[in-house]
């Protein structure tokens, strides 16, 4: 597993909660060669680890990729006004990477793009390039 950089790995062995946290998976299960990892300070973790702060669900999202096709069904007069809509949104260089597939587009990403949508009076979906199920280290 390639956990990112910056991700902090967890490695309570009693914690309760570890059988669903990507931060103790990620640090039983990476595959890096590296000298040191980021790691939560078992002094910040609470008596009640029920509450722990730093708890990252296991659970996979759903992960959009590729913008080249969104605005194909978009008509004409609102497209310039939507992208721009969604630029300011995300951001011109995340949207640029998430165009150039260099990054996808989070659950949360989606539900701004299809706000926008919606905000032109546009009823057709976001129409993405592919979907992947991914871990969700932000």
């Amino acid at each position: 597993m390639k956990v990112p950089l910056g991700f902090a790995r967890c490695y309570q062995e009693r914690c309760p909660l570890k059988e669903n946290c990507l931060r103790y998976y990620s640090a039983q299960h990476e595959e890096s060669e590296a000298n040191s990892v980021l790691i939560v300070t078992p002094r910040r973790i609470p008596e009640d680890a029920s509450k722990c702060a730093h708890f990252k669900s296991l659970k996979k999202v759903r992960i959009a990729w590729g913008v080249k096709h969104l605005y194909d069904e978009v008509p004409a007069k609102q497209l310039h006004a939507l992208k721009s809509s969604i630029i300011a949104a995300i951001g011109r260089t995340r949207y640029y990477r998430c165009y150039r597939m260099e990054q996808g587009l989070t659950p949360a990403d989606q539900q701004i793009i299809a706000a926008a949508f919606r905000k032109y009076g546009l009823t057709i979906k976001p129409n993405y390039d592919h979907f992947t199920e991914e871990y969700d280290w932000g």
